[in-house]
């Protein structure tokens, strides 16, 4: 699941029909110093609020890398970090983080892959 689907899954409070159990709840101190510290499982609903957590207070990653199948054509959202150069208006962002020319990440890409990033 992509951060994004993540944190719009975890943000919006879902009460469950046939339970009429809330998604999340909040985690208080003795109950994760009594279970969890000790291994003891978590509920749905623990796992909900940690993620809830995470997503809330996570930067968003300008940079990050995808690997897409070589033998497709690149969609016109990205743009390939294989050391080219590019022009500021392609990824205005991305020009101001690399002066307009992306890193090179092809000798880390898995055979088949070709690595690149969003365009923003």
């Amino acid at each position: 699941m992509p951060l994004q689907d993540l944190r719009t899954w975890c943000r919006d409070l879902v009460v469950d029909a046939e339970t009429q159990n809330i998604q999340r709840r909040d985690i208080n101190s003795n109950e994760f110093q009594q279970g969890w510290l000790r291994l003891d499982t978590i509920s749905a609903q623990q796992l909900n609020q940690l993620f809830y957590l995470l997503t809330s207070y996570s930067n968003r990653v300008v940079t990050q890398v995808y690997f897409v199948d070589s033998s497709q054509t690149i969609p016109n959202t990205v743009i390939k970090a294989d050391g080219g150069s590019f022009v500021e208006n392609d990824a205005p962002l991305l020009f101001e983080i690399y002066n307009g020319t992306m890193p090179d990440f092809t000798n880390s890409a898995p055979n088949g892959t070709t690595p690149v990033m969003n365009k923003i």
